[in-house]
């Protein structure tokens, strides 16, 4: 009976695919930075795909979606997706803040004592997250930020 099973669900595999087949794409993104000061989101994974539109800030956060040969789809904290080159990323973790003007805390609370006021669109470097607390670096000084002001981190 249990060599059936097995083999039943080895073909339900083979036949029909797993639910963590079909989930790969969104599985697998991760967050990238832009290693150059300009970079071009192109509509399609190559050069001949016409420009979309030409960031112009190195370690901007970039999600990728998914990879086609030396192409990453990406999408930004506006939601723009394209195509750009891997050669003009890196895989160094960076954050971007959102919602307006943060406070950086030295403890993942906000009862700590606040460190800097950060502006929207300031860019920082991502250490680790803890629950709804991600800890980051901006000029070399290191505190902590609600996640829900950031943007380059999931949100899970």
């Amino acid at each position: 009976m249990r060599k059936f099973i097995l083999v039943m669900s080895f073909l339900s595999v083979l036949f029909f695919g797993t639910d963590a087949n079909a989930n790969v794409f969104n599985d697998r993104t991760f967050f990238i930075s832009l290693r150059t000061s300009e970079a071009n989101l192109r509509t399609g994974p190559g050069r001949e795909y016409p420009i979309k539109y030409i960031y112009k800030l190195t370690g901007y956060p970039l999600e990728v979606l998914g990879e086609y040969e030396s192409w990453y789809n990406v999408k930004d904290k506006d939601g723009d997706e394209g195509w750009i080159n891997q050669n003009l990323v890196t895989k160094k973790r960076m954050v971007i803040i959102i919602n307006g003007t943060q406070i950086l805390y030295s403890s993942n609370n906000t009862e700590s004592r606040p460190l800097n006021r950060l502006e929207k669109n300031v860019i920082a470097k991502y250490k680790k997250c803890k629950k709804n607390w991600c800890k980051i670096e901006v000029q070399k000084k290191s505190g902590w930020i609600e996640k829900e002001n950031i943007w380059g981190v999931k949100v899970n």
